[in-house]
């Protein structure tokens, strides 16, 4: 303050970015690494459910993708250098600005000049000098969901416990991708631009925007790559109903202890069901986080709330270990669940021909298969031993095998859920039989096999 009626002021203002996302469409960095593991990159079907358009990443950091590049359901993980998919993303702005303040009895005024640099390779979440929009809703809210946990434990000896646990998790809000031009268009009509001179897709107008399933979106696009943007509310139902997600779960488990020995021992009896597994898809194999084909289409959320591929309704764990003498302990773990529910996707079709998305709707030989119905998984079980070596006269010394899967139990994990061919559409006999796919429920994933593993430690 200069005068009580007076003051002046400067402020100076550094921001530096340290780590963007966006997203990278180059295949060729990740199909050279599955050649390098020996797949043949002559084989993929590019883009697919399981290895999209493009991915979302850090620029310029490492990144590992989980893909399925032909679409058959087997995933391979690959680890690409930053370097071989762009640089790292940079931004800076500078501002330094000096300004005055003043008032009296009947008047105020603010006056400032502020000198500003800004300067990198990326502009932000838009690209306004070419009219490249964001590819998410500007509205768009963070996933969250609400969880209740209320449980009691109960000493009834001082060797042993019980006790109880109850869990609820319901989801509230989700993000994932649309990939519906139809009803932007429809509102674009509305404010007097005319479809018929979009250019879809473009820099401006993305092949898929991100956005929260069943809520209101405010999209801000280039339809024809002019350059000019259009903001455009759409009402969240004409997009996908809600993301749905409930897990619920009762636990029962005891522990006990002695002079040599510990064990613990549990049940679980639990529920998971919804409209969306969450930011990937297990049952088709598609691992990109977020931007699943769940809600691409409202067409594709049609009977898709049921159980969850992570439904499995009881599983028991009980694990030990007992000291045999000062230097040597043994120690057991098994586990015990039920499998994962069954799904049929098939064709749907669509103005005279088949949906494009092919075999991805919940329904096969022209007949409705809601999620989880087609059946389940076998119960698996497996047990685990170790033996522990410590010897005394070398303090810090341990010497430990492990035998994982003792019985080489090999029961399947995942099956083919795929029920028609995407380009064909549903096959019957001559008696008018549904005939799914040769690959329809073969086992893709299965237990572990028996393996050992021998692990020397010193730790000093």
């Amino acid at each position: 303050m200069l005068t009580d009626r007076l003051s002046i002021g400067t402020r100076a203002v550094y921001r530096n970015l340290k780590q963007a996302i966006d997203d990278n469409c180059d295949y060729a960095p990740i199909l050279d690494a599955l050649a390098e593991q020996g797949y043949d990159p002559d084989n993929a079907v590019l883009p697919n459910p399981g290895f999209p358009y493009c991915r979302m990443f850090n620029p310029g950091a490492d990144a590992i993708y989980v893909t399925d590049p032909d679409g058959s359901g087997k995933l391979y993980e690959t680890l690409i250098k930053g370097e071989l998919l762009s640089p790292k993303a940079k931004r800076t702005y500078q501002s330094l600005e000096v300004f005055a303040d003043g008032h009296g009895d009947r008047y105020s005024w603010h006056a400032s000049y502020t000198w500003s640099r800004s300067a990198g390779n990326t502009e932000g979440g838009v690209k306004s000098d070419i009219g490249q929009a964001d590819t998410s809703t500007t509205n768009l809210k963070p996933m969250y969901q609400d969880e209740y946990i209320l449980g009691f434990q109960k000493m009834l000896t001082d060797r042993l416990s019980i006790g109880t646990r109850a869990v609820y998790r319901n989801l509230k809000q989700a993000i994932d991708d649309n990939c519906d031009y139809a009803p932007i268009l429809d509102a674009l009509a509305e404010q007097g631009y005319d479809p018929d001179n979009a250019v879809l897709p473009n820099p401006g107008f993305p092949y898929c925007r991100m956005f929260n399933p069943g809520a209101d979106a405010i999209y801000v696009t280039d339809p024809d790559g002019s350059g000019k943007l259009y903001e455009t509310l759409i009402k969240g139902e004409l997009l996908s109903p809600k993301a749905k997600r409930t897990y619920q779960s009762l636990e029962v488990f005891a522990d006990g202890h002695g002079d040599r020995y510990s064990w613990h021992a549990s049940y679980t009896w639990s529920r998971s069901a919804g409209n969306t597994e969450g930011g990937v898809k297990s049952d088709i194999g598609q691992a990109d986080t977020s931007t699943t084909q769940d809600f691409d289409y409202k067409e594709l959320t049609v009977d898709t709330y049921g159980f969850l591929p992570n439904d499995r309704r009881h599983a028991l764990k009980v694990f030990g270990n007992y000291d045999i003498t000062p230097d040597w302990s043994v120690g057991a773990n098994f586990l015990a669940q039920s499998g994962r529910p069954i799904n049929c996707f098939g064709t749907l079709p669509w103005h005279g021909a088949l949906h494009p998305y092919g075999a991805s709707f919940m329904r096969c030989g022209g007949v409705a298969v809601p999620r989880g119905t087609a059946g389940r998984l076998p119960f698996t079980n497996s047990l685990d031993l170790n033996l522990v070596w410590t010897p005394s006269f070398m303090p810090g010394l341990t010497l430990k095998v492990d035998a994982f899967n003792v019985f080489n139990n090999l029961k399947a994990t995942a099956i083919g859920e795929t029920g028609e061919d995407g380009a064909v559409g549903p096959q019957y006999d001559a008696s008018g039989k549904w005939i799914p796919i040769d690959t329809y429920r073969m086992p893709r994933a299965w237990q572990s096999p028996r393996s050992y593993r021998l692990m020397i430690q010193y730790t000093f």
